[in-house]
C-alpha cells in the first residue's frame, strides 16, 4: 500500500512534497538516507529543545523520558533534514531553499553583543 502522505525523492532527484506531511521515522530514513535510531535521536532532541512541539493526536512511544509521535509532521521533517549529512538531506534543503527563494549556500549570521539591539553581521561562504 502506497502512502500519499509523503516526501519522496526520485532517481532523478525530483522532489514530491504532499499538501499534508505524515511520516513514520522508518519513511523519514529512508527518505534522507539515515538509520531509524539515527532520525528519533534527533527528533528526541529537537522536541527537548522545543524546536518542534508534537501535536499529540497520533499517540507515540516514551523514548528515555521523551514521547515520540508516531507519525512527524513537515516541520520535524524539514529540522532533521538540516541535521542529517546525506545526498539525500542535500538534495531535500535545496529545495526546501529554492522554494523560499533563499540561496543554498549556507549563510552564518553572527550576533556581536549581548542584546537583540546590537548589531548583526552576515558572512558568506
Amino acid at each position: 500500500m502506497k502512502r500519499e502522505n509523503i516526501i519522496t525523492i526520485s532517481q532523478s532527484g525530483a522532489v514530491v512534497i504532499p499538501d499534508k506531511v505524515r511520516m513514520h521515522d522508518v519513511e523519514i530514513a529512508e527518505l534522507l538516507g539515515s538509520y531509524p535510531k539515527t532520525i528519533r535521536t534527533h527528533a528526541k532532541q529537537i522536541l527537548k529543545s522545543g524546536i518542534c512541539r508534537d501535536d499529540g493526536t497520533n499517540g507515540g512511544e516514551v523514548w528515555d523520558g521523551v514521547i515520540i509521535p508516531e507519525y512527524f509532521g513537515m516541520d520535524m521533517v524539514i529540522a532533521i533534514a538540516f541535521r542529517i549529512n546525506s545526498l539525500q538531506a542535500k538534495i531535500l534543503r535545496d529545495v526546501l531553499l529554492r522554494r523560499l527563494n533563499l540561496p543554498t549556500d549556507p549563510t552564518v549570521c553572527v550576533q556581536i553583543g549581548r542584546n537583540n539591539h546590537d548589531k548583526q553581521r552576515e558572512i558568506f561562504n
